[in-house]
């Protein structure tokens, strides 16, 4: 009897997968427990990690934010770790350093301008159009930072203007290559040579014509001034009367505090001196065990008295710093404002005597002239005896009457010349300051030593990025160029620049390239370390790209040959953009080694936020606090970091070309 064949005529529900083959479970036996050595791995890191945060966040969750001080957190019953309010307190400071608090929108602006800038560069879904503000934000963002007439950053934009003309008109006669050395020789003349008497003309002519409503609205302000330094004499007086009050209330909750605490301590002293240490436990020789109970409910109760008197003591202690905070900053806001009171008092009246002030400038130039010539006349009039010395004293012979008049007079003349100089340079400051003010239109300037903190960071970290990966790719062409000097160039420039330590050409922007300028050039300390960061950044960047440039198969070079492509297309339309995917995850971990590096600058000075650890624990609230502002900087910088490495990531899967 033959068996009929049995054939299903609906099909299965669909049934859920076994519980150790989805979520949670699964990864973690996948990744953590997929063998005994993972496992064995995974449970000990697991250990270490669970042992560091039930030491750490104890320490870390504390209610510490509102405090004021260090003194406040260790008065505070409440808390036992961390002390949060160092970094409410120095949060603005952390962020922009001394930068003017009313100014500090100007950062903020230019911060997320400069994410709005960089937003085309890294997302190709945008609109292309954006990639014009990107262009242009460079210059924003400078004059943002900075500040000045709103002319300034105009005229270094025609610098570029100028070179690319120069580069068309020179093209067909010359050749590319001549082209762009004199297109950029142009824009460099341009920007040293042209800007500064440009800006300086503009300035004057708009000052002449605005003297008059510039003392008007100095006076206007003066009275304003005035009237706010007389509410805060007002204002230190109310203060000054409860803080008095309050002394005598805190002394008594502090005497409170101590002879509770000693009563605490006597009872337990009391206590403890009925115990007797046995081998195993300790027990009482004397007190029976209603006298210990009574004995121990009379501590817990003391403790509770001495709990809420050290509370009222803290909070009392707490009012009278935050009363003592609101004096010492009305004090501080009152010195403030008389010293732009008597600012504006002597801007003014350099403002009224401004012509007088031309007039005085020109008559001291020509004086300089004369006194010039004389000392020349003095110079050429003294004898052998007496030249090549600073004083009669170093003469090596017996000197003569006339020896001695010949110096007597080279010095009187040098001396009026020098004085005549200072005057000079006196009057020059008090023209220019009246120029700045009445002919400034556009941002309150601001002084580079008044960077700090993040946003110093970031502005020298962002510029050396920005700036370093070009000067990488061209260096990096250079090494690789058929051109003897230029590859000699190339190959030199990178090799010296790796084989020094980044802090030694701090020192160097810092301190010896004031050395190689000219006498009165005022060059920037933050320029200067832009510059630094970037060179040295650059020769990384070469090498990351060289190796990039190296991966690539021979067969890429002949297919762009064959395709009749010169050089310079060839390397922008095939090989570089190969290249440079290739060589995404070194590139990216240069920029986060950089933007880390630049805690380096608080060696030479300036402010970041590394740098003002030692302000910040210099001062009398906050002396002594280490790690909360060591771990919110890390916090800060790792943020950052952090975002580099994730867009790196996704850079990579979305060039991955492979299957």
């Amino acid at each position: 009897m033959s068996q009929e064949p049995y054939v299903r005529t609906e099909m299965l529900s669909a049934q859920p997968a076994p519980l150790g083959q989805t979520g949670i479970l699964r990864w973690m036996r996948e990744n953590l427990f997929s063998s005994i050595p993972n496992g064995i791995v995974s449970a000990i890191t697991i250990g270490v990690i669970v042992y560091i945060l039930m030491g750490l966040l104890p320490w870390a969750i504390q209610p510490s934010w509102s405090s004021d001080s260090l003194r406040q957190c260790i008065d505070d019953p409440n808390i036992t770790g961390a002390c949060w309010g160092v970094i409410r307190d120095r949060f603005n400071q952390l962020m922009f350093g001394f930068y003017p608090h009313d100014l500090q929108w100007r950062p903020i602006l230019a911060f997320v301008l400069m994410l709005v800038a960089i937003a085309p560069v890294l997302f190709d879904k945008l609109p292309r159009k954006m990639i014009w503000f990107s262009a242009v934000y460079p210059f924003l963002g400078v004059w943002l930072l900075w500040g000045g007439a709103f002319w300034g950053p105009l005229l270094v934009i025609a610098g570029f203007v100028v070179g690319f003309i120069v580069h068309k008109v020179v093209k067909g006669p010359a050749g590319d290559l001549a082209a762009m050395i004199l297109g950029v020789l142009a824009a460099i003349l341009w920007w040293l040579y042209a800007v500064a008497p440009i800006s300086d003309m503009i300035l004057q002519t708009v000052a002449e014509s605005r003297i008059e409503a510039t003392i008007q609205d100095l006076e206007d302000g003066e009275a304003a001034l005035v009237a706010e330094v007389t509410e805060m004499e007002s204002r230190i007086d109310a203060l000054e009367t409860p803080i008095a009050e309050m002394q005598a209330p805190i002394k008594d909750l502090k005497d409170a505090a101590e002879s509770q605490s000693a009563i605490v301590d006597e009872l337990k002293a009391q206590l403890n001196a009925d115990l007797e240490e046995g081998f195993y436990l300790s027990s009482h020789t004397e007190l029976s065990d209603a006298e210990v109970a009574d004995l121990e409910g009379r501590i817990a109760a003391e403790e509770s008295k001495l709990y809420d008197v050290e509370l009222a003591y803290s909070d009392a202690a707490k009012v009278l710093d935050a009363q003592r905070r609101d004096l010492v900053a009305a004090k501080n806001d009152i010195s403030t404002a008389t010293t732009a009171l008597r600012e504006s008092e002597r801007a003014r009246a350099d403002m009224a005597v401004l012509p007088d002030l031309l007039v005085e400038a020109d008559g001291l130039e020509t004086r300089k002239v004369e006194l010039q010539a004389a000392l020349d006349a003095a110079t050429a009039a003294l004898t052998d005896n007496v030249k090549g010395i600073a004083s009669l004293s170093q003469a090596e012979t017996a000197l003569s009457d006339a020896d001695k008049d010949s110096f007597h007079a080279y010095e009187a003349a040098k001396e009026d010349l020098e004085a005549v100089k200072n005057e000079a340079a006196n009057v020059e400051n008090r023209v220019q300051r009246a120029h700045q003010l009445a002919g400034l239109i556009g941002l309150t300037p601001v002084e580079s030593s008044k960077f700090g903190g993040l946003m110093l960071s970031i502005t020298i970290g962002v510029s050396g990025i920005v700036l370093s990966l070009p000067i990488g790719i061209m260096l990096a062409l250079g090494r690789q160029s058929d051109m003897f000097i230029i590859k000699v160039l190339s190959v030199g420039f990178i090799e010296f620049i790796r084989g020094v330590p980044l802090i030694t050409l701090l020192f160097v922007a810092s301190v010896l390239l004031a050395f190689f300028l000219p006498p009165g050039t005022n060059f920037d300390l933050i320029l200067r370390v832009i510059i630094m960061v970037t060179i040295f950044a650059s020769a990384y960047m070469a090498e990351v790209i060289r190796g990039g440039l190296a991966a690539l198969p021979k067969g890429q070079y002949e297919a762009a040959d064959a395709l009749g492509l010169d050089y310079w297309q060839a390397m922008r339309l095939v090989i570089m953009p190969q290249a440079l995917k290739i060589s995404i995850p070194g590139i990216v971990g240069t920029f986060i080694g950089l933007f880390k590096d630049t805690t380096l600058v608080s060696i030479i000075g300036l402010l970041d936020p590394v740098g003002l650890l030692a302000s910040i624990q210099g001062t009398s609230d906050w002396n002594g606090i280490v790690w909360e502002l060591y771990i919110f900087i890390a916090l800060m910088f790792w943020v950052f970091t952090f975002s580099m490495s994730r867009y790196s990531m996704y850079l990579e899967r979305k060039l991955k070309t492979t299957h």
